[in-house]
């Protein structure tokens, strides 16, 4: 899972749509009449570009 990925799920957690999320990852139908999983990715991306534009990176922690 990427940076993106991770903040997506998250954000979905935060809306309560977690299950849609899987959903619209676990069929590709279901994502092309709702879009929720393209949406939340697409929003963890601007929200990533916002911050580093203020002087933030969004990184995974790396541990041993």
């Amino acid at each position: 899972m990427n940076v993106v990925q991770a903040m997506a799920e998250a954000w979905a957690t935060f809306d309560g749509q977690i299950d849609a999320f899987h959903a619209c990852s676990e069929s590709p139908a279901r994502e092309a009449s709702e879009g929720r999983r393209a949406g939340y990715l697409l929003d963890a991306e601007h929200l990533i570009a916002r911050l580093y534009e203020r002087g933030f990176v969004v990184m995974p922690v790396l541990r041993a």
